[in-house]
Protein backbone atom coordinates (compact mmCIF):
# COMPACT_ATOMS: atom_id res chain seq x y z
CA UNK A 1 0.00 0.00 0.00
CA UNK A 2 2.82 2.37 0.91
CA UNK A 3 4.54 1.70 -2.43
CA UNK A 4 1.35 2.61 -4.33
CA UNK A 5 1.11 5.93 -2.47
CA UNK A 6 4.75 6.74 -3.18
CA UNK A 7 4.31 5.89 -6.86
CA UNK A 8 1.22 8.08 -7.05
CA UNK A 9 3.07 10.97 -5.41
CA UNK A 10 6.09 10.62 -7.70
CA UNK A 11 3.93 10.63 -10.84
CA UNK A 12 2.09 13.70 -9.57
CA UNK A 13 5.45 15.40 -9.10
CA UNK A 14 6.17 15.19 -12.80
CA UNK A 15 5.46 18.64 -14.05
CA UNK A 16 3.85 19.35 -17.36
CA UNK A 17 7.23 20.50 -18.74
CA UNK A 18 8.91 17.28 -17.61
CA UNK A 19 6.25 15.21 -19.33
CA UNK A 20 6.66 17.23 -22.53
CA UNK A 21 10.47 16.81 -22.41
CA UNK A 22 10.05 13.07 -21.87
CA UNK A 23 7.73 12.85 -24.87
CA UNK A 24 10.20 14.86 -26.98
CA UNK A 25 13.01 12.48 -25.96
CA UNK A 26 10.91 9.44 -26.85
CA UNK A 27 9.91 10.97 -30.20
CA UNK A 28 13.54 11.80 -31.06
CA UNK A 29 14.60 8.29 -30.07
CA UNK A 30 11.88 6.63 -32.15
CA UNK A 31 12.71 8.77 -35.19
CA UNK A 32 16.45 8.14 -34.85
CA UNK A 33 15.82 4.40 -34.34
CA UNK A 34 13.79 3.85 -37.50
CA UNK A 35 16.79 3.06 -39.75
CA UNK A 36 18.08 0.28 -37.41
CA UNK A 37 16.04 -2.37 -39.21
CA UNK A 38 17.59 -1.51 -42.58
CA UNK A 39 21.12 -0.68 -41.53
CA UNK A 40 22.37 -4.27 -41.79
CA UNK A 41 21.31 -4.34 -45.44
CA UNK A 42 24.07 -1.85 -46.21
CA UNK A 43 27.44 -3.13 -47.35
CA UNK A 44 29.73 -3.68 -44.37
CA UNK A 45 32.09 -6.12 -46.09
CA UNK A 46 35.21 -4.16 -45.09
CA UNK A 47 34.21 -4.12 -41.43
CA UNK A 48 33.27 -7.80 -41.63
CA UNK A 49 36.70 -8.57 -43.09
CA UNK A 50 38.53 -6.56 -40.40
CA UNK A 51 36.62 -8.38 -37.65
CA UNK A 52 37.29 -11.77 -39.29
CA UNK A 53 41.01 -11.06 -39.61
CA UNK A 54 41.27 -9.91 -35.98
CA UNK A 55 39.42 -12.99 -34.71
CA UNK A 56 41.47 -15.24 -37.00
CA UNK A 57 44.78 -13.88 -35.65
CA UNK A 58 43.51 -14.11 -32.06
CA UNK A 59 42.84 -17.82 -32.68
CA UNK A 60 46.35 -18.25 -34.09
CA UNK A 61 47.79 -16.33 -31.12
CA UNK A 62 45.90 -18.72 -28.81
CA UNK A 63 47.52 -21.70 -30.52
CA UNK A 64 44.64 -22.75 -32.79
CA UNK A 65 46.60 -23.18 -36.00
CA UNK A 66 43.86 -25.22 -37.65
CA UNK A 67 41.87 -22.11 -38.70
CA UNK A 68 41.98 -20.78 -42.24
CA UNK A 69 40.72 -17.34 -43.24
CA UNK A 70 38.91 -17.08 -46.56
CA UNK A 71 35.56 -15.99 -47.95
CA UNK A 72 32.27 -17.84 -48.05
CA UNK A 73 30.29 -17.29 -51.23
CA UNK A 74 26.62 -18.04 -51.57
CA UNK A 75 24.20 -17.03 -54.31
CA UNK A 76 23.32 -13.86 -52.44
CA UNK A 77 26.35 -12.71 -50.46
CA UNK A 78 30.09 -13.03 -50.01
CA UNK A 79 31.15 -13.05 -46.37
CA UNK A 80 34.55 -13.30 -44.72
CA UNK A 81 34.77 -16.71 -43.06
CA UNK A 82 36.99 -18.93 -40.94
CA UNK A 83 37.35 -22.60 -41.81
CA UNK A 84 38.06 -24.91 -38.88
CA UNK A 85 40.00 -27.80 -40.39
CA UNK A 86 39.63 -30.29 -37.51
CA UNK A 87 35.84 -30.06 -37.22
CA UNK A 88 34.97 -29.02 -40.77
CA UNK A 89 32.93 -26.08 -39.49
CA UNK A 90 32.73 -22.79 -41.32
CA UNK A 91 32.06 -19.63 -39.32
CA UNK A 92 31.04 -16.69 -41.50
CA UNK A 93 31.06 -13.12 -40.24
CA UNK A 94 28.01 -11.48 -41.78
CA UNK A 95 26.82 -7.89 -41.50
CA UNK A 96 24.85 -8.60 -38.31
CA UNK A 97 28.08 -9.83 -36.66
CA UNK A 98 29.70 -6.40 -36.97
CA UNK A 99 27.74 -4.95 -34.05
CA UNK A 100 26.54 -2.10 -36.24
CA UNK A 101 22.98 -2.29 -34.89
CA UNK A 102 24.21 -1.84 -31.33
CA UNK A 103 26.40 1.06 -32.41
CA UNK A 104 23.42 2.68 -34.11
CA UNK A 105 21.29 2.07 -31.01
CA UNK A 106 23.96 3.86 -28.97
CA UNK A 107 23.91 6.71 -31.50
CA UNK A 108 20.10 6.98 -31.36
CA UNK A 109 20.06 7.00 -27.56
CA UNK A 110 22.90 9.51 -27.18
CA UNK A 111 21.52 11.94 -29.71
CA UNK A 112 18.01 11.71 -28.31
CA UNK A 113 19.23 13.74 -25.35
CA UNK A 114 19.49 17.51 -25.80
CA UNK A 115 22.97 17.96 -24.42
CA UNK A 116 26.26 19.31 -25.66
CA UNK A 117 27.09 17.68 -29.00
CA UNK A 118 30.83 17.47 -28.20
CA UNK A 119 30.01 15.33 -25.16
CA UNK A 120 27.70 13.17 -27.27
CA UNK A 121 30.41 12.67 -29.93
CA UNK A 122 32.97 11.82 -27.24
CA UNK A 123 30.70 9.17 -25.75
CA UNK A 124 29.78 7.86 -29.20
CA UNK A 125 33.47 7.41 -30.07
CA UNK A 126 34.38 5.83 -26.73
CA UNK A 127 31.21 3.73 -26.73
CA UNK A 128 31.90 2.61 -30.29
CA UNK A 129 35.38 1.41 -29.31
CA UNK A 130 33.98 -0.42 -26.28
CA UNK A 131 31.24 -2.02 -28.40
CA UNK A 132 33.82 -3.11 -30.99
CA UNK A 133 35.99 -4.79 -28.34
CA UNK A 134 33.00 -6.46 -26.65
CA UNK A 135 31.85 -7.68 -30.06
CA UNK A 136 35.25 -9.22 -30.86
CA UNK A 137 35.21 -10.96 -27.47
CA UNK A 138 31.63 -12.16 -28.10
CA UNK A 139 32.55 -13.59 -31.51
CA UNK A 140 35.54 -15.39 -29.98
CA UNK A 141 33.42 -16.96 -27.24
CA UNK A 142 30.58 -17.94 -29.56
CA UNK A 143 32.98 -19.41 -32.12
CA UNK A 144 34.82 -21.43 -29.48
CA UNK A 145 31.55 -22.73 -28.06
CA UNK A 146 30.19 -23.65 -31.48
CA UNK A 147 33.44 -25.31 -32.62
CA UNK A 148 34.11 -27.19 -29.38
CA UNK A 149 30.59 -28.00 -28.20
CA UNK A 150 28.49 -27.70 -31.40
CA UNK A 151 26.08 -25.30 -29.70
CA UNK A 152 23.29 -24.02 -31.94
CA UNK A 153 23.07 -20.59 -33.49
CA UNK A 154 20.43 -19.73 -30.89
CA UNK A 155 23.27 -19.35 -28.39
CA UNK A 156 24.84 -16.71 -30.63
CA UNK A 157 21.56 -14.77 -30.71
CA UNK A 158 21.21 -14.90 -26.92
CA UNK A 159 24.81 -13.88 -26.30
CA UNK A 160 24.63 -11.13 -28.94
CA UNK A 161 21.48 -9.65 -27.46
CA UNK A 162 22.79 -9.89 -23.94
CA UNK A 163 26.35 -8.66 -24.35
CA UNK A 164 26.05 -5.82 -26.84
CA UNK A 165 22.75 -4.40 -25.63
CA UNK A 166 23.90 -4.59 -22.01
CA UNK A 167 27.05 -2.73 -23.06
CA UNK A 168 24.93 0.01 -24.70
CA UNK A 169 22.83 0.27 -21.54
CA UNK A 170 25.92 0.59 -19.31
CA UNK A 171 27.40 3.28 -21.58
CA UNK A 172 24.15 5.26 -21.44
CA UNK A 173 23.94 4.93 -17.64
CA UNK A 174 27.55 6.15 -17.36
CA UNK A 175 26.75 9.00 -19.77
CA UNK A 176 23.76 10.08 -17.70
CA UNK A 177 25.77 10.10 -14.48
CA UNK A 178 28.60 12.26 -15.87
Amino acid sequence: MLAKKQLKKSTKRLTRNTKIELLKFLLRFVLLSLPIAWIVDLNFYSLQKIISIIVHYLFIFAGMNNVLFDTLSTNLVISPAMYFLDSGLIIAIDAACTGIRSFYLLFALLFSFRWEWKKQLKYLLLGGIILFLVNIFRILIVTLLVVNFQLPELFDNILWTGSLNLTVLLIIIYYLKH
